[in-house]
């Protein structure tokens, strides 16, 4: 088992799971902190056959509308954010890059709060239901 903590939660999980499978990694556990708690459980729920064990702390379970109305102020705006942040993230990823991904996740909360009534547990448990009806749990 691979042991793995990911700290961006938009789209990272389909190239993770990509990543994985190139290398030949068929099961693994994730381990999730903060935003990469909601990245391992939107992973889970995407590739349940492949994820053994899930730990996660510190996540966003629910959404509510405020908290979308405070993402889209401060999390969109990367020009909002603190100085030496921004900076840090740009040199990382690149302008270009980290304003999309800020963009991008919004829209994933946002869409995660009207499909699910903000109750981000509803995505896994909605996909693992379905696994164990299957037989697959």
């Amino acid at each position: 088992m691979i042991g793995l903590s990911v700290s961006r939660a938009t789209h990272v999980h389909a190239n993770v799971a990509v990543c994985l499978q190139n290398l030949g990694v068929k099961k693994y556990s994730l381990l999730g902190w903060s935003n990469g708690g909601v990245t391992a459980l939107i992973m889970a729920a995407g590739y349940p056959d492949r994820v053994q064990n899930l730990v996660v702390w510190g996540a966003t379970a629910f959404l509510t509308q405020e908290d979308i109305d405070g993402y889209e102020k401060i999390l969109r705006n990367i020009d909002s954010w603190g100085d030496e942040m921004r900076k840090t993230f740009i040199e990382v990823y690149g302008e270009e890059y980290i304003r999309n991904q800020a963009s991008l996740l919004v829209d994933a909360l946002s869409s995660y709060l009207i499909q699910f009534n903000g109750n981000l547990f509803s995505l896994l448990w909605i996909t693992l239901s379905q696994q164990l009806g299957r037989g697959e749990g």
